[in-house]
């Protein structure tokens, strides 16, 4: 991120509170691949780290296989993009150096769709009505707004 930005980075991923809750307790944590290994490897993501929270939509106790990428206005009613992929946060998703010639090696296809708001003819997609724009068509968000950061004690489902 530029040393400028006002952006944040923010990633939803599901708290071994939150799994422990779903409808199938430990069960559903099953379509969540995270290693602890790997967890102890990015200790710094935790900082980063945000509840699932669907209770507008009643899918909290759902644990996501999704992997959307959006960037929320601050107002937190719009979105300036949102992709939907099959790609997580890998090496094997995005790629990483290749260790003779530093190309790019990416082990697995990934597919996704963006959705841009001008092939709508919309400056944004709107995610919540706002006062001046009630009768607009909202985008369908699969989680709350806003986030709930990880607490102190809270760790992300591992298996």
């Amino acid at each position: 991120m530029p040393m400028n930005s006002n952006a944040t980075l923010s990633i939803i991923y599901p708290s071994v509170d939150n799994v422990m809750k779903g409808y199938f307790g430990p069960e559903s944590g099953g379509c969540l691949p995270y290693s602890k290994a790997a967890n102890e490897k990015q200790r710094w993501l935790q900082e980063y780290l945000h509840q699932w929270k669907a209770d507008s939509y009643g899918r909290t106790r759902a644990m996501p296989h999704i992997k959307s990428y959006c960037r929320v206005s601050p107002c937190l009613s719009k979105l300036a993009y949102f992709l939907l992929t099959s790609a997580n946060i890998s090496k094997s998703a995005w790629g990483g150096p290749f260790a003779k010639d530093m190309g790019v090696y990416v082990r697995s296809c990934e597919v996704g769709v963006m959705f841009l708001p001008k092939y709508f003819d919309e400056e944004y997609l709107e995610i919540k009505n706002t006062l001046n724009r009630k009768n607009k068509q909202l985008f369908p968000f699969m989680y709350d707004l806003p986030l709930v950061p990880y607490g102190k004690s809270d760790y992300p489902w591992c298996n």
